[in-house]
C-alpha cells in the first residue's frame, strides 16, 4: 500500500491559495515540477506550500524517489490546472512529480504511478480519468513524460498505473507480471482479491474491512495484513452496528461578488463604527469559515488568520450562506 506522509497546510494557506472545499474528485492530474535543482525534492515542495507559496499556485501531492507528501486534503480545489474555476481546478486531484537532478527519476515515476493507482481505486475512477496539465491548459506539462525523457513516455506511465500491484511499501522499480498470483502464496491483499476474481479497489477493500471488524480502514500495512489473514482463513463477516453519524459543522460562505466585509470584536455590537477590519471575499473567489458561535440572529463568530476570533453579520440579504457539512 502506498505510504503517504501528511504535511497539511494551514487554513490560512487554504484560504489564500485555493478555492477551498468542494473538489468533486473526478480526475487525477499529473504535473512535473520543471525544477531540476539538487534538493528540489518532495520535502522542499511541501515546505514551499506550507510556507505560503509566493506564486498563486497549489497542488495536493508531491512525489520524489523516496517519499510522497500530501499538502492539501483531496476535497480542496487547488490552483494547479490554470483553468480558473474550470474542471481542472474544481474537479481534479493534482500531483507534482519532482525532477531534481540528485533524485532517481525512474523511482519517482514509479512512486507517482503508485499514487495515481491508489487515488483511482479510492475514488472508483478508471484510467481515462488520469490527465496531464496539458489537458486543461496549453502548457507543456508534464514536460519530461510528454518528451519521453529517459525512455519513459506518457503511455509508459499510464501502463505503469494500470500494472501497479499495491505492496506494503511503494517505490519498487521491479517489473510487474500480468499473471495472477496463487491465492495461497501471496502476501498482498490486492493480489489475493484479484486471484479470487474479487474487486480489489480501495472502496471494496474498505467495505470488506468493515464486514470483518476492521474499523477506519485506510489501507495501512497492518490493516491489509489483518484483512488478508481473515479472508484466507475463511472467517465469516461479523455483524456491525452502524456507526453514529458525525455531527455536521456549520460554515458561513461569503460571496465572491463582495470586495469588503466588516468583522467586529466579539465584545462589541456588530454595527458600523465598531468594525475591527475588513475581509475581501472577491479577491479569493469567495471565502468560507467554520461557524464557532451564533451569539445573536444573523451574527456568527468565526476565526480568521488576519483578525483572529471575530463576529460577522451574515443575514441572507447580504448574499452570505450558512451551510452544514
Amino acid at each position: 500500500m502506498v505510504n503517504i506522509k501528511k504535511q497539511l497546510v494551514s487554513q490560512e494557506v487554504i484560504n489564500k491559495k485555493s478555492f477551498g472545499k468542494g473538489n468533486k474528485k473526478k480526475y487525477v492530474t499529473v504535473h512535473q515540477t520543471a525544477n531540476t535543482n539538487p534538493g528540489a525534492n518532495a520535502q522542499a515542495h511541501a515546505n514551499l506550500q506550507s510556507n505560503m507559496n509566493s506564486r498563486d499556485a497549489s497542488w495536493h501531492y508531491q512525489a520524489d524517489d523516496k517519499v510522497i507528501i500530501q499538502s492539501f486534503d483531496d476535497d480542496i480545489m487547488c490552483w494547479a490546472a490554470t483553468d480558473g474555476r474550470g474542471p481542472g481546478n474544481t474537479e481534479s486531484i493534482h500531483i507534482e512529480l519532482c525532477i531534481n537532478s540528485d533524485g532517481d527519476y525512474a523511482k519517482t515515476i514509479d512512486n507517482g504511478a503508485t499514487l495515481v493507482r491508489h487515488l483511482l481505486d479510492k475514488y472508483n475512477l478508471d484510467i481515462s480519468r488520469v490527465k496531464q496539465h496539458r489537458d486543461w491548459y496549453n502548457k507543456d506539462c508534464p514536460a519530461q513524460l510528454r518528451a519521453g525523457y529517459k525512455g519513459i513516455t506518457w503511455t509508459d506511465f499510464l501502463n505503469k498505473v494500470e500494472g501497479v500491484q499495491e505492496k506494503e511499501n511503494f517505490g519498487s522499480s521491479g517489473s510487474s507480471s500480468n499473471s495472477k498470483p496463487a491465492a495461497k502464496d501471496t502476501n498482498s491483499i490486492v493480489d489475493y482479491l484479484k486471484s479470487k476474481g474479487i474487486d480489489s479497489s480501495f472502496s471494496n477493500r474498505e467495505k470488506l474491512a468493515k464486514q470483518h471488524g476492521i474499523n477506519d480502514y485506510e489501507g495501512s500495512e497492518e490493516q491489509n495484513t489483518l484483512l488478508l489473514k481473515k479472508l484466507q482463513s475463511g472467517a465469516k463477516p461479523t455483524e456491525q452496528s452502524k456507526p453514529k453519524p458525525k455531527p455536521k459543522k456549520k460554515y458561513v460562505q461569503l460571496p465572491e461578488t463582495s470586495s469588503s466585509w466588516r468583522v467586529y470584536p466579539t465584545n462589541k455590537a456588530p454595527v458600523k463604527g465598531n468594525e475591527k477590519g475588513f475581509l475581501n471575499p472577491k479577491k479569493f473567489g469567495g471565502l468560507e469559515y467554520e461557524v464557532l458561535g451564533n451569539p445573536q440572529k444573523d451574527v456568527y463568530t468565526i476565526k480568521t488568520s488576519d483578525f483572529g476570533k471575530v463576529n460577522i453579520y451574515a443575514a441572507k440579504s447580504t448574499g452570505a450562506k450558512i451551510v452544514s457539512k
